[in-house]
């Protein structure tokens, strides 16, 4: 057969087509995503003897274009050659076909035989049917053409499509698909995988945010200082499949503790002689345990919120403290339990005496102690006075008289009352004859004497009592009545050993005896005398009264 030079020079256009369309048969390179399995989708390709090549789920209406290196979130089952009508050139034809059908992957298919399209009419479509396709990548090859009758002029292209089958949704890592299971105080990344079409895109959202915003990058850090609350974030993978939400809690701010007793809320470094308890609030991730440490530990142990802790516990510091979901710890809240009542010392100057004791001296002080929680106020009630005041501990007090002091610690504990009597005054006494006073020295005919002592500031501790015919004193007892006759001597000594003077009084209640005389002859009451002298003598003081007549003077 014989090529004309026209037939010739079309020949050679058609190689060079042929060639071509080869080269340049697997354009695209675009990986899309979020492919519908209910469109058909035309691959973006050129395919010599073709009109299309189509890629679809079997039923789908919808229409589309697919790139080389598509991700489907769906398994294509069926595969569309529409080869072109038989034309004709002249006295020759080109006849379309379509050869060599494979698919591999994880799933494999093929069809050798050669489909063509003899029709001058229509175009014809040779469906291949697909297998099950598992999660992966595929690569889809086959030839189309066309076969020229004359001596040259045959075209071909050999098809190369990739695509990707993935069905399974992206993950996160670094964040909880819990609302509660991810909580932070430090910056922290999130970070989306995919293992088979990869990330197209990662999404959060901020606590305050009302949208979402995005990267196409497969992580996400968000710093510290950031603003405090729950992030959600998700990813979209290249074919379309969405992770689930994931949630990280951010927070910085540490909780808040209060300690209350039964009068209310206590703060931190406080003193109570009460029992008390301990809680905490947290504004963000919430509060995940609490701890506290007892007097004398220096280990912290699980606390449960709001347990009381008795009066009747150990005294001494307690130390509580709150973590937050997020790690935050609270300030550290303490409260010192003290049930000991403070205790005072009272002083004569610089001696320490008893309580209720009595002393004479240059002053007296009072010295107030508290071993734990410390003294906080000092009460004196001065001599005369009906009320305490504030004293200041170990000051010294000049002013006679009884003094009562006690404390208050700052837990609330109060001590006993301490007392101490200043007297520098000696105490004085009176003498009694019956029952009218009588000064010292007084000499009566009562029925009876008496002494009574009195001391206006440490009080008469000791009264003494020198008898008629004695030479020594003895212990008297106040108001003790003596009848004998004779001289009674009497002394006290208050309770800060001051002595009184020393007060007597003469109890007589025996008649005096007289006798008369004339001259220095005794005579009898009532006898003449002509001496002309007369005397009268008593051997008492008590007046008695006689009859003497004088002849000489006539008295």
């Amino acid at each position: 057969m014989k090529l004309t030079f026209a037939g010739m020079l079309i020949a050679f256009c058609l190689l060079l087509c042929c060639v071509f369309g080869f080269l340049f048969s697997t354009t695209g390179g675009n990986t899309a995503y979020a492919y519908s399995s209910s469109t058909k989708y035309k691959l973006d390709l050129t395919a010599t003897g073709t009109s299309g090549i189509y890629i679809y789920v079997s039923g789908a209406t919808g229409s589309g274009t697919v790139s080389d290196g598509a991700a489907f979130n769906f398994a294509p089952n069926r595969v569309d050659v529409v080869l072109t009508k038989k034309t004709e050139l002249g006295r020759y034809t080109y006849t379309r076909y379509v050869k060599d059908f494979a698919l591999t992957g994880p799933v494999t298919y093929s069809s050798a035989d050669k489909q063509k399209n003899s029709s001058k009419s229509s175009e014809k479509t040779v469906t291949y049917t697909l297998p099950t396709l598992t999660n992966g990548s595929y690569t889809l090859t086959m030839t189309t053409g066309q076969d020229y009758s004359g001596m040259i002029g045959d075209a071909s292209t050999k098809v190369t499509f990739n695509f990707i089958v993935d069905k399974n949704r992206p993950t996160i890592s670094g964040a909880s698909v819990s609302t509660t299971g991810k909580y932070t105080n430090k910056a922290f990344t999130v970070t989306a995988s995919d293992l088979l079409s990869g990330i197209d895109k990662l999404y959060w959202k901020a606590p305050t945010a009302s949208i979402y915003s995005s990267t196409t990058a497969i992580s996400k850090t968000i710093s510290a200082g950031s603003a405090n609350g729950r992030y959600t974030f998700y990813a979209v993978d290249k074919a379309g499949n969405q992770s689930s939400y994931y949630y990280v809690y951010y927070d910085n701010v540490v909780p808040t503790g209060t300690i209350k007793e039964t009068s209310g809320t206590l703060s931190s470094g406080s003193y109570t002689n009460k029992a008390f308890s301990y809680s905490a609030t947290d504004s963000g991730s919430g509060i995940n345990y609490l701890q506290y440490k007892k007097p004398g530990s220096s280990t912290w142990t699980s606390y449960t919120s709001g347990t009381t802790i008795p009066a009747t516990s150990t005294n001494g510091w307690y130390y509580f403290r709150a973590y937050d979901n997020a790690g935050n710890v609270s300030a550290e809240s303490s409260v010192c339990l003290d049930t000991a009542v403070p205790t005072g010392t009272v002083y004569k100057e610089t001696t320490s005496v008893s309580s209720g004791s009595s002393v004479k001296g240059a002053y007296i002080k009072f010295v107030a102690t508290d071993s734990l929680s410390g003294v906080a106020n000092c009460y004196v009630k001065a001599p005369g006075e009906t009320s305490y005041k504030s004293y200041t501990s170990n000051s010294p007090l000049t002013t006679e008289g009884v003094y009562h002091f006690y404390i208050v610690d700052r837990a609330g504990n109060q001590s006993s009352t301490y007392s101490i009597a200043l007297d520098n005054t000696a105490p004085t006494g009176m003498v009694y004859g019956g029952t009218t006073e009588k000064p010292s020295g007084s000499i009566v005919n009562s029925s009876y004497i008496k002494f009574i002592g009195s001391d206006n500031a440490s009080g008469v501790s000791a009264m003494y009592v020198k008898k008629p015919g004695s030479s020594s004193f003895i212990s008297y007892t106040s108001g003790t009545q003596f009848t004998a006759d004779g001289k009674y001597e009497f002394y006290c000594v208050d309770g800060a050993g001051n002595q009184s003077q020393t007060y007597n009084i003469t109890l007589d209640r025996t008649k005096p005896v007289g006798t008369v005389y004339g001259g220095t002859q005794s005579m009898s009451s009532g006898v003449k005398n002509r001496c002309g002298i007369c005397k009268i003598y008593s051997n008492r003081r008590i007046e008695r009264s006689f009859q003497v007549l004088c002849q000489k003077t006539g008295q």
